[in-house]
C-alpha cells in the first residue's frame, strides 16, 4: 500500500499539536500566548480552515519554533520549455 503524503495543513496541525503537548500547554494556553482563540487553535490542530501566515508565525513563536517558507516551482514546470 503506497504512502499518501500529508497535506501542508495536516503537517502543520500535527507539528503544532505535538509541540504544544511537549511543552505542556493546553489549547487555551497556546491561544493566549499566540493572541488568538482556543477555537482557532483547535481548528488549526484539526487541519481545518486556512490560517494566515501571521497566525502561523504567532503560534510558532509561542511554541519556540521557527517558521520557514519554501516557495519554489513545481518540478513539472522546471522541465517545460
Amino acid at each position: 500500500m503506497p504512502l499518501i503524503p500529508m497535506s501542508p495543513q495536516k503537517q502543520l496541525a500535527l507539528r503544532v499539536s505535538q509541540r504544544r503537548k511537549i511543552l505542556g500547554l493546553t489549547q487555551a494556553g497556546l491561544a493566549k500566548l499566540a493572541g488568538t482563540s482556543q477555537t482557532g487553535i483547535a481548528r488549526l490542530e484539526a487541519g481545518h480552515g486556512n490560517p494566515t501566515i501571521s497566525l502561523i508565525q504567532r503560534v510558532c513563536t509561542a511554541l519556540d519554533l521557527t517558521l520557514t517558507l519554501y516557495i519554489r516551482p513545481e518540478l513539472d514546470t522546471l522541465n517545460r520549455t
